[in-house]
């Protein structure tokens, strides 16, 4: 493989900076919402967590793409 396409493919895979701000906000936004969810319950299990994770995980995609 050539020196040229190495880099080429490497710098590919580089997140945009603002992409990747854009995703870790997403992310700190989901993980906001989840702590809300699970701070108004008195007691949390396991599968519970997990559905509401993946219900706020859905929604968001809904809304976002």
């Amino acid at each position: 493989m050539s020196q040229n396409l190495a880099g080429c493919l490497a710098n590919s895979h580089k997140p945009n900076p603002n992409e990747e701000m854009r995703r870790d906000n997403l992310y700190q936004t989901k993980l906001n919402c989840l702590a809300e969810v699970l701070g108004k319950q008195l007691f949390v299990e396991k599968a519970d967590a997990e559905r509401s994770a993946e219900a706020i995980n859905a929604a968001f995609d809904k809304i976002t793409y």
